[in-house]
């Protein structure tokens, strides 16, 4: 159960199975029935659920694999956050999140939860058939563990960020390889880890 601001509400339950580690692809759905004006959710997936889950589940990522970026692509999706986004101007209370390939803006989102922002992103890509393993993710929050896990867990392999990350988030994308670029404004950035140059 979260709370979430009721937009892209199919999008925010598929790229949280897929960030979990409950399904691989949309292939695994079999379907999402929004029920009480989006208050609750039936999904049925076709496969099972991993062992111990949820109290004894131990997400178990794959290493991604290093895609080329640069640094004016970060620089750009810092200055859509730097020009503003619609819920965060009226309330200074929402997080925003963007997927790009390369130059290409693919989407954007808000919400009151950064972790839901990324699920809505990542739903966004397994909704429209995009491959999230060449995209880069940047979020307007911070990146605690659990956020990176969940990068990772999609298959992200590029995370930019406003703000600056927790170290033991370093430690994690050092282990899967992601490539963190944070501290990300219209003029400068911190990359702590590249896999590719």
């Amino acid at each position: 159960m979260f709370s979430c601001i009721p937009e892209y509400l199919t999008e925010v339950i598929l790229g949280h199975l897929k960030t979990e580690g409950l399904i691989h692809s949309l292939e695994d759905v079999e379907s999402v029935e929004l029920r009480e004006n989006g208050q609750k959710a039936m999904v049925r997936i076709s496969v099972p659920l991993p062992s111990g889950f949820p109290d004894q589940y131990t997400k178990t990522p794959h290493p991604l694999t290093p895609i080329d970026w640069k640094p004016e692509w970060i620089f750009s999706l810092a200055d859509r956050i730097a020009e503003g986004m619609p819920l965060h101007e009226k309330t200074w209370g929402a997080h925003s999140c963007f997927l790009a390939l390369g130059e290409q803006l693919l989407f954007s989102c808000e919400d009151i939860g950064r972790h839901n922002a990324i699920d809505k992103a990542v739903g966004y890509a397994l909704k429209n058939g995009l491959s999230l393993e060449y995209c880069i993710l940047y979020t307007s929050g911070r990146t605690p563990f659990d956020m990176t896990m969940k990068i990772i867990m999609a298959g992200i392999p590029v995370v930019a960020a406003k703000a600056i990350p927790m170290m033991d988030s370093v430690e994690l994308a050092k282990k899967y390889r992601l490539t963190m670029i944070c501290a990300a404004r219209p003029d400068r950035m911190r990359v702590y880890t590249d896999f590719y140059h």
